[in-house]
């Protein structure tokens, strides 16, 4: 157990370290006996260290040592954060998201070599997309009363946000302030789903009605027995018409379907001009189309179920010597 001082002859402390990953070991002689091992590894985990002394490499008492490497706070440099809720990627870089669902933003934490490790709960972790509209993503937390060490292992990192309004937003994901890698991201937002309570009825709906009636006569307009039919009513199809076109007689029925086509087009223009005209009104007066005609809808409704029931209890009145209506 004597300190035995440095010389030219005792050779110096030799290490070895073998683990879950590569690691550096230097040693340093204090010149009084003593060696200083100096010891780092990038992946955590379990090391053994092995140190021998001596010409004949004796082991030192106690070796080989065992080390725990545990892994350093998170850096924004390393962390992932991956993105839930998206539909479609359009491009690198871009992704797609429908107006009013739940966008997700999931940050792991990792340390600057890329270790997995767990937040403290002094770090200030934020997402938020700016675009149309502005949104601050909300954390979802829970609260463990076993995490008495600073550290939120698991209950942390966790964003959600709703974009109702559709565009491109740009979303940052950070770390202190520091943005994680891979962000900011670009998230095209598209429209969902039509909602009968907030869409708004324009003319120009109707005007596409009136086309594809037309496009449903051009394509229908003949029979089984190949004469053209100026009502038709979709049951005919198009090999039948092709094969009439080919004759003499074919030629002159497509006159008069192009003849047909004019007409609608001209009943078309007319349409929209009435139409135009109805809104105009509507909007001096302040009338709510809309709402007057699914009003006028559940009215006709109501009477087409209660007329049956209505003419039979002004029969039965009559049968018992009453003569009157209700």
């Amino acid at each position: 157990g004597n300190v035995v001082p440095a010389g030219p002859d005792p050779l110096p402390f030799r290490v070895e370290v073998s683990g879950v990953g590569p690691a550096t070991v230097e040693t340093v002689e204090a010149g009084d006996g003593a060696c200083e091992v100096r010891f780092e590894a990038r992946v955590a985990g379990r090391y053994a260290l092995k140190v021998w002394s001596g010409l004949g490499r004796e082991a030192v008492f106690g070796s080989p040592f065992e080390i725990n490497v545990l892994p350093g706070q998170a850096a924004s440099s390393s962390c992932v954060a991956k993105l839930e809720g998206a539909k479609t990627h359009f491009g690198p870089g871009v992704t797609a998201a429908v107006a009013g669902e739940p966008l997700v933003v999931k940050m792991q934490a990792r340390d600057r070599f890329g270790n997995p490790t767990v937040w403290k709960r002094w770090q200030t972790l934020s997402v938020a997309a700016s675009g149309p509209q502005e949104v601050l993503f909300t954390e979802t937390t829970r609260t463990d009363a076993s995490n008495r060490d600073g550290d939120d292992s698991g209950s942390r990192g966790t964003f959600v946000a709703r974009l109702n309004r559709a565009g491109a937003y740009v979303v940052w994901c950070t770390v202190g302030g520091q943005a994680v890698v891979g962000w900011p991201r670009v998230v095209q937002v598209v429209p969902g789903r039509v909602d009968g309570d907030t869409a708004t009825w324009r003319a120009e709906a109707d005007t596409a009605a009136l086309t594809s009636e037309l496009v449903a006569r051009s394509g229908n307009a003949f029979g089984e027995d190949g004469r053209y039919q100026a009502g038709g009513d979709g049951r005919y199809g198009v090999t039948t018409t092709a094969r009439r076109l080919q004759s003499k007689k074919g030629l002159d029925t497509v006159v008069s379907l192009r003849k047909e086509s004019d007409g609608l087009k001209q009943r078309l223009a007319k349409y929209e001009q009435a139409a135009a005209i109805v809104m105009e009104a509507a909007e001096a007066s302040g009338v709510d189309l809309k709402r007057a005609a699914r009003d006028a809808a559940f009215r006709a409704e109501a009477d087409k179920g209660g007329s049956g029931s209505q003419s039979r209890h002004t029969r039965s009145l009559r049968e018992g010597g009453h003569d009157q209506r209700l």
